[in-house]
């Protein structure tokens, strides 16, 4: 389980580079006075935080006092000694934890499925019997290095791939806990889908892409029908094309279907 400071500098840098997109993974580093090769490998979990480093990382974070002691019992709770101090902080973690355990798996689950990405470098991932590495997923996907590995290592804690040697295997292609999606990151990613969609009508060759469009009256019952076709189209889109999971070369596609009332919403 990832501890929860690293959840923590993982959200802080993930808000950074939101609000400056210039922003790097170097960037944060330096802001907490530290090397970026240290940081990744804080990040990896190949390598823990010292009491006194975090100590100097909560006053550069600016981290409210609920946060504080949170991140600072994260830390001593990971150290393995046995000291007083140190199983009373391990206790504290445990309590939270069980508190919060839900709460913290549904935030990564929502960002797993509101950015498209996260599903694309599964798929492109599942391709390859020695995995992805996040400069490959950020190549393939035009996305930043940060980006791209943010995102692994979010799909690791989610137990959708696995870390080896720097490369990211699948290890499932549908999330833990993705009954309990919750419906605004379904309507984001089909906003970031449609965006997708619509670069690509610019953008991608004709023979790249298929785009079709029709306009006509429905009743309700119609309506609902269409909306079973629908379902039931790509189902059998599914099975024919992707029988089993993917784990075949080739290039990651989007299927996007709609179908909506192009009248006002109150009519």
């Amino acid at each position: 389980m990832t501890p929860r400071y690293v959840e923590i500098l993982l959200l802080e840098l993930e808000n950074r580079m939101k609000a400056e997109p210039s922003y790097t993974q170097s960037s944060f580093a330096r802001d907490l006075h530290m090397s970026r090769s240290t940081l990744s490998e804080i990040l990896s979990l190949k390598h823990g935080l010292s009491y006194r480093m975090a100590r100097k990382v909560v006053k550069e974070l600016k981290l409210t006092e609920p946060q504080e002691l949170e991140f600072l019992d994260s830390v001593l709770a990971q150290l393995g000694q046995k000291s007083r101090v140190s199983l009373a902080a391990k206790k504290r973690q445990e309590k939270r934890e069980m508190e919060s355990t839900k709460r913290e798996l549904s935030e990564d689950i929502f960002s797993v499925i509101a950015n498209w990405y996260h599903l694309a470098i599964v798929e492109k991932a599942s391709q390859f019997p020695n995995g992805i590495t996040a400069s490959e997923a950020a190549d393939t996907f035009e996305l930043s290095f940060q980006t791209a590995e943010i995102a692994l290592l979010r799909l690791q804690r989610v137990g959708m791939v696995r870390e080896l040697s720097g490369r990211y295997h699948v290890q499932t292609r549908r999330s833990k806990s993705s009954d309990e999606i919750p419906s605004e990151a379904v309507r984001q990613f089909h906003r970031e889908i449609n965006q997708r969609a619509m670069q690509a009508l610019d953008e991608t060759d004709v023979d790249q892409r298929e785009f079709g469009s029709v306009v006509l009256s429905l009743n309700e019952n119609q309506l609902l029908e269409a909306k079973a076709m629908l379902k039931d189209f790509r189902k059998s889109f599914l099975e024919r094309l992707d029988p089993g999971g993917s784990q075949q070369a080739g290039k990651v596609c989007a299927l996007n279907l709609s179908l909506f009332s192009l009248e006002r919403p109150d009519r």
